[in-house]
């Protein structure tokens, strides 16, 4: 994979995590489909489940990023949607939040206390070193 490459991370929790696997969706609040816009088609995406402080992957994306590509998707909920697939078999990884920062990704706080990506999409350096946490890592 080239360096120039972007991946996006998108977020799910424990509740929403089964939908995401299941339909090869993810999804966000309409009102956040402005920051999705760069995710083209092909682009590495990575879940990251901030119950759990865990980053699952890989996938790349079989769509841009829209609105009701699944409408009754997580009932509506999380409207801006892009349809993935996973890249072989998937893998977690535990620690999100530290392994997000060493890679270079600038995080911000919910108020729940998750951390998660400033900007959804990254490019360049951060990519190669984020995608290097995946090499060797057994899924559970």
């Amino acid at each position: 994979m080239s360096e120039s490459e972007r991946c996006f991370i998108m977020l799910c929790t424990s509740k929403t995590e089964r939908e995401c696997l299941g339909r090869n969706l993810f999804g966000d609040r309409e009102q956040r489909l402005q920051y999705l816009e760069a995710i083209r088609l092909g682009d590495i995406g990575i879940l990251l489940n901030i119950s759990r402080n865990e980053l699952i992957g890989i996938f790349k994306s079989q769509s841009e990023a829209q609105l009701d590509i699944q409408e009754d998707a997580w009932d509506g909920e999380f409207r801006a949607q892009v349809t993935v697939q996973p890249l072989g078999e998937l893998k977690r990884i535990s620690e999100a939040a530290s392994v997000l920062a060493e890679a270079g990704i600038k995080l911000n706080v919910l108020p729940s206390g998750a951390m998660i990506p400033l900007l959804p999409v990254q490019g360049g350096d951060c990519v190669k070193k984020l995608l290097k946490n995946f090499r060797g890592v057994s899924s559970d």
